[in-house]
């Protein structure tokens, strides 16, 4: 199976020889911790869609630990819990390790830890875009909103309702995006999702195939689903307001120049719509 793009690929390689640049992650003291004491059941702060461990675990079998995993004490348990370093813990228990390089981090409240282990990862670049959509997901479940959790990762309003979006589509599209070794890719899935409005027989697991089969770049992937399917799909409605330029908060917003054909719009699509003139109409008073 082709891979993604190189940049990727270097990524990948080089997430667990790269130091966390984000000082307020590093405080307390490195210890070995005998890996008999986390709380391996405990998944509060894990946030991947799945934990895949291979090439980590060649990597710590090589070059040993380079990065300590992140835990806490919390009240009323006798193991720590895991706040990062989910896949490095998995990786060590493969081998077969006893014990695990960790920092102990003492008094931290949950949101300290929620903020923890979403600053190191991102630090890292560890997270798939699966993986941040389960964390915007987890964070408006807490009876937050989503805009503190997007600064942390550094994502725009934009990026957060398409990193959302991917979370409606069926799993095998999620794996597929999940997966580094294979060449489909989160435009894919976003385009696959257009052009499903349009053509609604469309087949996700069909072309996620054709995609990683025949490494189709995303125009390749549109006009062979335009084809087969008779005709040219019309563009598919994503948003009336621009991100640059849009301060809702100080009542400034730019207007995408967007033309919206009813008509041939989805149901979804007419419902973002809908929430989209409600929030300007709710501005307006």
């Amino acid at each position: 199976m082709a891979k993604k793009k190189s940049a990727t690929t270097r990524q990948k390689k080089a997430q667990e020889s790269t130091a966390p640049r984000t000082p307020s992650i590093g405080k307390g003291e490195v210890e070995m911790l005998p890996i008999e004491e986390l709380d391996l059941e405990d998944k509060t702060f894990m946030f991947r869609a799945v934990v895949r461990t291979r090439d980590l675990q060649r990597s710590l079998a090589e070059d040993g630990q380079q990065i300590p995993i992140i835990v806490r004490r919390t009240q009323g348990k006798k193991k720590f819990q895991i706040i990062s370093g989910f896949r490095r813990t998995q990786a060590a228990i493969r081998l077969k390790w006893k014990q695990i390089a960790a920092i102990v981090r003492s008094g931290l409240s949950d949101e300290e830890a929620f903020r923890a282990a979403i600053l190191e990862n991102t630090a890292r670049k560890t997270y798939s875009d699966i993986d941040r959509a389960y964390i915007i997901r987890a964070y408006r479940q807490r009876k937050h909103g989503g805009d503190e959790v997007a600064k942390l990762m550094g994502l725009t309003d934009r990026q957060v309702r398409n990193l959302l979006s991917l979370l409606e589509l069926p799993d095998e599209v999620q794996t597929a995006i999940d997966d580094s070794d294979q060449h489909f890719s989160t435009t894919h899935a976003l385009t696959l999702k257009k052009l499903k409005g349009a053509f609604s027989r469309l087949d996700y697991k069909k072309w996620v195939a054709v995609v990683n089969e025949e490494e189709l770049s995303v125009s390749q992937l549109k006009r062979r689903v335009n084809k087969e399917h008779g005709g040219q799909a019309s563009a598919a409605f994503e948003t009336l307001f621009q991100d640059r330029g849009t301060d809702w908060k100080r009542g400034e917003i730019r207007f995408a120049p967007v033309k919206v054909a009813l008509g041939e719009m989805s149901d979804g699509e007419k419902k973002k719509l809908k929430g989209e003139l409600e929030k300007l109409l709710a501005k307006l008073g």
